[in-house]
């Protein structure tokens, strides 16, 4: 088939929506290293799962067994290139930003990133997790955090709807009082 289109695969999956499911599905399989079943004609796997509904190539029940597989169970990782994963020592605790990411940069291998907008802190061990709640109580974060915040010098105390403080109360540091505590 020259080019796919929706009508020809319509023809095969009358319901779109099941359509765009057993589509991505097949092209997630592709991606997993699933054999093709037509010519690929340089086409990205979408468009060769398209065309393998479309000249009915492969079996409907399957990737209808295989979607319903996927969605029962948590999704399994997209699969690490070979020479990646032969850089992590196994058995090892491995950090990647500083154990991995500098040996692929040292061996001209390739390495993406993403500018994401917002806050974004790597948590990779405790401390670091202790200093994003920080940053979340010291308002880096945009994040609602339910209850009152109080204005006390020094101290971050956030109180839960119906609770109660008593004067007397020595709170030193970030204090978060939860919901009807006294």
């Amino acid at each position: 088939m020259a080019r796919v289109t929706v009508e020809d695969c319509v023809e095969k999956i009358p319901n779109r929506f099941q359509l765009v499911l057993l589509a991505a599905q097949r092209a997630r399989n592709l991606s997993r290293g699933e054999e093709i079943t037509l010519d690929r004609d340089n086409d990205k796997n979408p468009v060769v799962a398209l065309r393998e509904i479309a000249d009915e190539t492969i079996p409907l029940e399957k990737l209808e067994q295989d979607l319903i597989k996927s969605l029962s169970r948590a999704p399994e990782p997209e699969p690490a290139d070979e020479e990646v994963l032969d850089l992590i020592p196994p058995g090892e605790e491995f950090d990647f930003s500083k154990d991995l990411f500098p040996q692929m940069l040292q061996k001209g291998m390739p390495l993406f990133g993403y500018t994401a907008a917002g806050y974004w802190k790597d948590i990779g061990n405790l401390e670091q997790y202790r200093l994003a709640h920080q940053d979340v109580f010291a308002g880096k974060v945009e994040l609602a955090i339910p209850g009152k915040r109080l204005n006390k010098i020094g101290r971050e105390i956030w109180v839960g709807e119906g609770s109660h403080i008593s004067p007397d109360a020595d709170l030193s540091g970030t204090v978060i009082v939860g919901k009807n505590a006294n």
